[in-house]
């Protein structure tokens, strides 16, 4: 329900924008896409762990490792861009 209601104001909100969304430089919008997709590979390998499934070690432990490179191309995909992010090494 909480959800519903942010999704209802964020719509009002956004048509009653004074400026009109700019598009993405062709650059930008390349790495932003790819980090999408890095995103949702992430988001499928950590689904099945949070939703309760049980795994025996190893396959958690790949699970992990997928989600982590995943989420690290994305914020290089970024980065390339010009997204200032923190040295999370």
């Amino acid at each position: 329900m909480f959800a519903a209601a942010n999704v209802a104001r964020m719509h009002s909100a956004a048509r009653y924008s004074v400026t009109k969304a700019r598009d993405w430089p062709n650059a930008a919008a390349w790495a932003r896409d790819d980090a999408a997709a890095e995103l949702i590979r992430a988001y499928r390998a950590l689904d099945p762990l949070v939703s309760g499934e049980t795994f025996d070690r190893t396959e958690t432990l790949r699970r992990l490792a997928i989600a982590m490179t995943a989420v690290q191309q994305a914020l290089l995909y970024l980065e390339r861009v010009g997204a200032k992010t923190r040295n999370i090494g």
